[in-house]
């Protein structure tokens, strides 16, 4: 690569990474400036309301900066963000490292499986869409799509546990584990685990691959428009080998866009899932911790999301030259 085009390239990491560190600095700031215009005390909620004498209650602010100006306390806390330190839960009395070490894996486990069953689904789904366009079964087909995108999560949820696991009792309601999965043997184990993720991975990816479908159908109709995928007709490939080799890949492009950006959509969505099958997770975690007025926590799961999304469209960026060969080549 010639000089020129290594400054370029690193023109436009040094871009990147300031807009993405202005993007989360930004969401922090709002988020702590909501959290100290909210009415309450949090130190008075995480004593769950208990009466302390004057004295008592002012050392504990003290010890907890709580007596400090608002933009103090958020410049304070920044400044152990960069040393690696997340700060000390108000409400559960414990690390805010130690909160996030047992809720992040559960969400990424949910968030990951969701996502990868809805890219999956939806690709398909769209991709044959688009290739019967117009026809009864594409319309009826993106009926069921638009109806899909069009509930909210926690309402697919509810109906998800009345259906399965209150009705036909197939799955349980909630939670991580049954309570005796301890007692289990490793194949027992797994099938309960496997068990308790099919209604909150479910509401999940089928709200997410509605989303895909529409995009990828869109985007596999103006593909098969394309003069590359005519001459690919015209040299004599088969149908099958036109739409899968030259206009599915092509339909790609908008996709891995919006993977990148969906993601940090999916773990958003979450947070109502986590609440109705009462899953441990950064969805739940987050509920807790504004209720609680949990400032630490709170801002340490917003700097995880905020770089979560600016991560997500940077990957975006460089996948998209590969899903579509014009790109790489312009």
């Amino acid at each position: 690569m010639h000089a020129a085009g290594r400054r370029s390239v690193a023109h436009w990491i040094a871009r990147r990474v300031a807009l993405t560190t202005f993007t989360i600095a930004a969401a922090l700031a709002v988020t702590f400036a909501l959290l100290s215009l909210a009415p309450g005390d949090p130190l008075a909620l995480a004593l769950d309301s208990r009466e302390l004498p004057a004295e008592a209650l002012a050392r504990l602010r003290a010890v907890y900066a709580l007596d400090q100006p608002p933009l103090t306390r958020f410049l304070t806390w920044c400044g152990a963000l960069l040393r690696g330190d997340l700060g000390w839960s108000l409400a559960r009395q414990e690390p805010v490292r130690d909160v996030l070490r047992g809720a992040l894996p559960n969400t990424l486990v949910l968030c990951g499986l969701a996502g990868l069953l809805a890219f999956a689904l939806g690709s398909a789904l769209g991709a044959w869409q688009g290739a019967h366009a117009h026809s009864r079964r594409d319309h009826a087909s993106s009926l069921i799509s638009l109806g899909l995108y069009a509930i909210p999560e926690f309402v697919l949820a509810l109906l998800l546990l009345l259906v399965f696991a209150w009705r036909l009792r197939w799955f349980p309601a909630g939670g991580v584990t049954g309570d005796f999965a301890t007692y289990l043997g490793t194949a027992a184990r797994l099938r309960d685990r496997l068990q308790h993720l099919v209604l909150p991975v479910g509401t999940l990816a089928l709200i997410a691959c509605a989303v895909v479908s529409r995009y990828q159908r869109a985007a596999m109709i103006d593909a098969v428009r394309e003069p590359f995928v005519r001459a690919a007709r015209a040299r004599g490939a088969t149908e099958r080998r036109v739409l899968v080799r030259h206009a599915w890949r092509a339909a790609l492009s908008p996709l891995v866009t919006l993977l990148g950006l969906y993601l940090p959509v999916l773990v958003g969505g979450s947070l109502f899932v986590e609440r109705v099958f009462a899953w441990p997770g950064m969805g739940s975690a987050l509920a807790d911790a504004v209720l609680a007025r949990d400032y630490p926590v709170v801002l340490a799961i917003v700097a995880i999301g905020s770089a979560a999304t600016a991560l997500g469209a940077l990957v975006s960026d460089l996948l998209h030259p590969l899903s579509d060969p014009r790109v790489a080549q312009a």
